[in-house]
Parts: structure tokens; C-alpha cells; sequence
């Protein structure tokens, strides 16, 4: 055998030799080439990234990142791959640590993951399909990343996605296709964000969602067309908005609405028919607005109000026929009316409060009413008093007339409008420390 034999035999039994090595490690188990973040060796002091994973299976990884330069392409990422059984995957930042993109490189390999939380990251933009490949999520939560942008279909069909939590972010617009095709989304948390725009059919494909948070935003003009296709909605917050006017039909496509939060907005006006349809509402409150008039007529037609609360407004009174199906239902021992803080006028129109007190079974509306105070007008001066502690002859009919307001205005000391409150930067720090609150309810439920 010549040279050239000798030479080509040895390649060969060198490239046996190297297969075979390989087989053997295969078999052994041992991939060293890739980290496995569950193992306990990892969990050093140097590790970027610590996880504690449940047994058997490691079903849950809890996982913690301890360094700020971890690349979104580090080879610790790949030790998700052994581990592609993980179902739910909780990111957190350690003091130390930081990231300011989503971990695709971890996700692309856990394709049985139902559930995934990250908070206390820096994730200015969330992609469109960010999460397409992951068809089996049933939960996400986005608490506090510093998130600005939604970009078009950035859920996009998630088609089991039930619960999406992305409170305490700085998202400012909500575009129409953001959550396309989640279909069988229930529950969405937006809270504690900058949203000043909805665009008219953003939450159209949401279908079976059932309660909608946008508490503690920036939102000013809400229409019916907000809110189209939310027909299954029961549980809507719109707290603390700089919300002024609620215009006719405004909440027309919400026809199972049974939970309204208005309060801590600056709602000047009603309209006659904002609240047309909501015929299974039982709470709504309207506490710490800027009304200064409100008829009952306007609550009238929700034949279900169990609760309602005007306190806090700048009402001057409150007519309530007691011929009407309103004052039957405040009768009832299951219902609560709150019109304290107001601007309220001690004048006849005020009858209804004592014939109410006597009639109602419920004793914390009982207790309410004995705490409503109304301005007392006399000739040199005005007095706040406890409407209970009044007789029906003190209270004076002659108000009706076209002077009463001059009266009033003349007598009554000035009363600033109250603004509500609204999140500040200290607040907004604080509030951030207690994202755990809202985390916990939703991975597992």
C-alpha cells in the first residue's frame, strides 16, 4: 500500500473514532456544550442567570437575571433547550441585573410553555408576533418594563391566550390589531400606564373578554365605538382618566356590563342615554367627578343598580321620584347609594331622604343617609347640616325659582373644583415595589 493508501486509511479510522466518541457522549447524557439553567452547579454567584425549576419534569422555572450585558444571543440562553418541558417561565431582574428585549432565544425552545411573566425589565417595544410561535400560552404578564409601544399584531393570534397583564408599563396607544385573533382572551390589565388614544375597534376581536382594566392612564374621550365587540364584557375600570364628558350610547355594545368604575375622572356632563342597554348593571361609580347636575332619569333605565356612588361631585341635589322603580330598589337590604360631599341644597327637593330612611332594609344605606349634609341658605349666611337632623318644614320649596342659583352662588363659600388624583412620578415609584400583587392572582389561577 502506497503513501497515498496509508494517508487515506488513517483519515478514515480517525473519523471513525470521532463518531464513535460522539455516540458515546450522546448516550452518556452529558451535552456540556450546553448549559442547562436548571442544574444546581448554575446557581453560583457568577451565574447570569439563577432558576429554580420544579421536579419532577421541571415543569416551573422561576429564574432570576443577576448581570446587565446578558446579549440576547449569550449561550446562556440555550440552556432552556434541555429543559423544553418547562411550562411556566417566571423572569425577574435581580438588583444587579437588566434586559431590555424579550428572550426569544430562551422561548424558541419551550413550545409547551402555558405561561410567562417577565417584570422589572426595560422592553421599550413589543414586537409585532412577538409571541406567535408559542401557540400553547395561556398567560402573560409584561408588569413593569418600561414598555412604550405595542407595534400592530404584537399578540397576534395567541388563540389560547386567556389572561394578558401588562399594568405599570408607559404604553401611550392602543392600534387596532394589536390583539388579533385572541380570540378567547378573558381577562386584560392595562393599569398604571401613559394610554391617552384608543383607536375605534382596538379590543373588536376579543370576543369572550371579560374584564378590562385601563385604571390610572391618560384617557380623555371614550365613544361607543371604543369599545366595539367587547359583547361578553361584565367588569370595565376606568379609574382616575381625565374622562369630562360621557356622551348618548357611549357604553351601547356593552349589553352584559355589569361592573362600571368611573371615579376619580372629571366628568362634567351626562348625557340622557350614556347608559342605555347596560340593563345587567349593578355597580357604577361615579365618586370624585365634577357633576354639578345629574337626574335620576339618567340611572333610571338600569334595572339591576344595586350600588351607585355620586360622592364627592359638586351637586346641588338629587331629585328621586319615590313613585319610581330607582327608589323601590334602594328599599331593598342588598343596595348603597352614596351622594355624600357634594354641594347639596337644603330644600324640599331633599324629601325623598327621609321617607328613604325609614323604607330601606339596608342598614349601611341607613348610615349613609345620616351622614348626608346640605347647605342651610339663611338671609346673612350658610350652615352645613345633617339633613336628618332637620324636620320637612325646614326644608324650604322657595328654591325652585329662577333666583335660587344667584342665591346660592351669593351665599355658599367658594368651592374649588376638585381635581382627582391621579399617579405621580413618587406614587408611580412606590406602586412599582408592589407588582407581585397583581403577578400572583394570574399565573396560576
Amino acid at each position: 500500500m502506497g503513501r497515498r493508501g496509508l494517508l487515506g486509511l488513517l483519515v478514515v479510522v480517525m473519523c471513525l473514532s470521532a463518531v464513535a466518541g460522539f455516540r458515546d457522549l450522546k448516550s452518556s447524557g452529558k451535552r456540556y456544550f450546553r448549559p442547562n439553567v436548571c442544574e444546581s452547579d448554575q446557581h453560583g454567584m457568577d451565574a447570569k442567570i439563577v432558576c429554580y425549576c420544579t421536579t419532577p419534569g421541571n415543569k416551573t422555572a422561576d429564574c432570576w437575571v443577576n448581570v446587565h450585558d446578558l446579549y440576547e444571543y449569550d449561550q446562556t440562553w440555550s440552556g432552556f433547550e434541555i429543559n423544553s418541558d418547562i411550562r411556566h417561565l417566571i423572569l425577574t431582574m435581580a438588583p444587579n441585573g437588566q434586559l431590555n428585549y424579550l428572550p426569544i432565544r430562551a422561548l424558541q425552545y419551550l413550545h409547551n410553555l402555558r405561561s410567562f411573566s417577565m417584570s422589572s425589565a426595560n422592553v421599550p417595544v413589543i414586537k409585532a408576533h412577538a409571541f406567535s410561535f408559542l401557540s400553547q400560552l395561556d398567560t402573560i404578564s409584561l408588569i413593569n418594563n418600561q414598555i412604550v409601544t405595542l407595534e400592530n399584531y404584537a399578540f397576534a393570534d395567541l388563540t389560547r391566550l386567556r389572561t394578558l397583564n401588562m399594568s405599570f408599563n408607559q404604553i401611550t396607544f392602543l392600534d387596532r390589531n394589536v390583539f388579533h385573533k385572541c380570540r378567547n382572551l378573558e381577562l386584560l390589565y392595562l393599569t398604571a400606564n401613559n394610554i391617552s388614544s384608543i383607536l375605534d375597534g382596538a379590543f373588536q376581536n376579543l370576543e369572550k373578554l371579560d374584564i378590562l382594566r385601563l385604571d390610572y392612564n391618560f384617557i380623555s374621550v371614550i365613544t361607543a365605538d371604543t369599545f366595539r365587540g367587547l359583547d361578553n364584557l361584565s367588569t370595565l375600570g376606568l379609574i382616575a382618566n381625565y374622562i369630562t364628558i360621557l356622551e348618548d350610547n357611549t357604553f351601547d355594545n356593552l349589553r352584559n356590563l355589569v361592573f362600571l368604575d368611573l371615579r376619580q375622572n372629571a366628568i362634567q356632563s351626562i348625557s340622557p342615554r350614556t347608559f342605555n342597554g347596560l340593563t345587567k348593571l349593578q355597580y357604577l361609580n361615579l365618586e370624585q367627578n365634577e357633576l354639578k347636575m345629574l337626574d335620576s332619569f339618567i340611572v333610571q333605565g338600569l334595572p339591576n343598580l344595586l350600588y351607585l356612588n355620586l360622592a364627592k361631585n359638586l351637586l346641588t341635589t338629587f331629585l328621586l321620584d319615590e313613585q319610581s322603580s330607582l327608589y323601590s330598589r334602594f328599599q331593598k337590604e342588598n343596595t348603597l347609594f352614596y351622594l355624600n360631599d357634594n354641594n347639596i341644597v337644603c330644600d324640599c327637593r331633599l324629601n325623598w331622604v327621609f321617607s328613604l330612611h325609614s323604607s330601606t332594609k339596608s342598614p349601611i344605606f341607613r348610615e349613609a343617609l345620616n351622614s348626608l349634609q346640605c347647605e342651610l341658605i339663611q338671609r346673612d349666611r350658610t350652615d352645613f347640616v345633617y339633613i336628618m337632623r332637620l324636620n320637612l318644614d325646614d326644608l324650604p320649596c322657595e328654591f325652585f325659582s329662577s333666583t335660587t342659583e344667584s342665591l346660592v352662588q351669593e351665599y355658599r363659600p367658594h368651592h374649588t373644583l376638585r381635581r382627582h388624583y391621579y399617579v405621580s412620578g413618587a406614587t408611580r415609584d412606590v406602586i412599582h415595589m408592589l407588582p407581585l400583587l397583581l403577578t400572583l392572582p394570574i399565573l396560576f389561577h
